[in-house]
């Protein structure tokens, strides 16, 4: 059996295992849903997310949460797009060949090496030495 749910909000991780609460859509209220999440990603869900709610065996007492996403915080995509986003308006995209990156700021740790040409418009603070065609600056 399967059935819509929405989330409340309340998370528990036990054991590396998340774990969520809510309401299904004939009100039963299911608590400690298992949420499944491939390995080398985390997502954890806000309030008032939906999603699909199946139970393992049939059995009530071991529900499995199997997607949920928030309609409110959906970006727009294309056909054929892809959208990594969060709660707080974030978003990585990749739509025809271009990833798109919406966030109020960006941070970058390590080495960063860009082949081609890059297009900068606004300002730009710099500290440390700077080489360019003209030589090397500080």
């Amino acid at each position: 059996m399967f059935e819509r749910f929405e989330l409340d909000g309340e998370l528990e991780v036990r054991d590396g295992q998340l774990l969520i609460n809510g309401v299904s859509h004939r009100g039963g209220v299911a608590k400690r849903v298992m949420v499944p999440q491939p390995h080398g990603f985390v997502a954890m869900p806000i309030k008032g997310a939906q999603g699909v709610v199946g139970y393992l065996n049939g059995d009530p007492e071991q529900p499995v949460l199997l997607g949920y996403a928030n309609p409110g915080k959906v970006p727009a995509v294309g056909a054929g797009g892809t959208a990594i986003y969060d709660a707080h308006g974030a978003i990585v995209s990749i739509v025809e060949n271009k990833i798109r990156h919406v966030a109020s700021e960006h941070r970058i740790v390590g080495a960063v090496v860009i082949e081609g040409d890059i297009t900068h418009t606004g300002n730009m603070t710099t500290s440390g030495v700077h080489q360019d065609a003209n030589g090397v600056h500080s």
